[in-house]
């Protein structure tokens, strides 16, 4: 009887860790991830999936980079090709990890090589959340200063939410790295419940059941490959996880000021 109960608890054990482990990876990858390969699958703003045009010496009107790429985006085709073109003309010029303009609130609408771990962002239109990073005074005001957040919206006032520290390289002004503490929040009418506190990468890895090379791979860095500067509402920003966690490298994502 003893050794049931003994194996009855370690398998409730496993199970509430399995439990854990799925809604913090979910929310924190759900939160920056996005399945490129369907149109329907992206929050683009209707006002901007007509592209844009301008106008060559000739006459001939052609789409802009900008507009390339959100008609990529809509379409779910080309992407990789429309981004090599934007990031040439990056307004920032190489410096969006100490840009003011990088402070503010993010939609995510449409990301690359980010597809294995997105499943809340494939719930039905119902009930599927919004994807929002929270950077400089905006999230400072929410979780701290010198923290970010990346966070799922639901439409029935649910929030997850998941914070860490983050400072730009001084070795590299396009590169922000990722710091601890993190932190993992369910928010709902203004209540927040803190479901995992981690002190460093290998910690927050394991809860999240990474294997023992994940738990060793270097803080996740971020390059801010493109950055529109104007301050203004629907400003696009593209970054991409150059090193760190290795399920996650080599991502990429385009985000919208809201």
């Amino acid at each position: 009887a003893s050794a049931a109960m003994r194996a009855e608890s370690a398998a409730a054990s496993l199970c509430r860790r399995r439990f854990l482990s799925t809604a913090v990876s979910t929310a924190f990858i759900g939160l920056c991830s996005h399945k490129p390969s369907h149109a329907a699958r992206f929050n683009l703003p209707l006002t901007y999936a007509s592209g844009v045009l301008e106008t060559q010496a000739l006459g001939s009107p052609q789409l802009t980079p900008r507009a390339e790429l959100l008609n990529a985006i809509k379409s779910g085709k080309g992407i990789d090709e429309a981004l090599s073109s934007l990031v040439q003309a990056d307004p920032s010029r190489g410096r969006g990890a100490i840009a003011d303009a990088l402070g503010g609130e993010w939609k995510l609408i449409g990301s690359l090589r980010a597809d294995a771990f997105s499943p809340l962002l494939e719930l039905p239109p119902p009930i599927r959340p919004v994807s929002v990073q929270l950077l400089g005074e905006s999230a400072a005001k929410e979780v701290g200063a010198g923290r970010i957040a990346q966070r799922l919206d639901f439409p029935f006032g649910l929030k997850l939410e998941l914070s860490s520290g983050a400072a730009p390289e001084t070795e590299d002004e396009s590169v922000l790295k990722i710091l601890p503490p993190f932190r993992f929040e369910v928010v709902l009418g203004g209540t927040r419940w803190t479901v995992v506190e981690s002190g460093s990468d290998a910690d927050f890895r394991s809860v999240n059941v990474r294997t023992k090379e994940a738990q060793a791979a270097p803080p996740n860095r971020y390059e801010q490959l493109y950055l529109e500067t104007s301050g203004k509402a629907g400003d696009l920003r593209v970054s991409r996880i150059i090193e760190g966690d290795p399920v996650i490298v080599g991502s990429i994502f385009i985000h919208e000021r809201m």
